[in-house]
């Protein structure tokens, strides 16, 4: 079982996509304007993101063919612990496509 221990060292990545889709399943191209796809292939190593299965435990796809994710759940208590510890306008800035100019915080 993975602890997450290094939640806080990839936070600035992981609130931002988590502000985007919460526990809704996502494919790569939802999240591609805030992490790479190399990224998504660490959190999913991670366990940070973990694949949506079928009642067989099959990965399921998107119509357009993508693997559909998911955050994991305790990413996902992590992601509200620390929006609640100190909320930061910057993550839900990037999580709005807003990453530039006077609309940044």
């Amino acid at each position: 079982m993975t602890t997450f221990t290094g939640f806080r060292c990839w936070e600035d990545e992981i609130i931002p996509i988590y502000l985007r889709v919460g526990n809704r399943a996502f494919t790569r191209l939802d999240i591609a304007d805030i992490i790479s796809s190399q990224a998504v292939t660490r959190y999913s190593i991670k366990e940070y993101f973990i694949n949506v299965r079928d009642d067989a435990g099959r990965k399921l796809r998107s119509p357009t063919r993508s693997l559909l994710w998911r955050l994991h759940p305790q990413v996902i208590d992590l992601c509200q612990r620390a929006l609640a510890e100190r909320p930061d306008p910057r993550w839900e800035n990037l999580a709005a496509h807003l990453t530039g100019g006077s609309e940044c915080a």
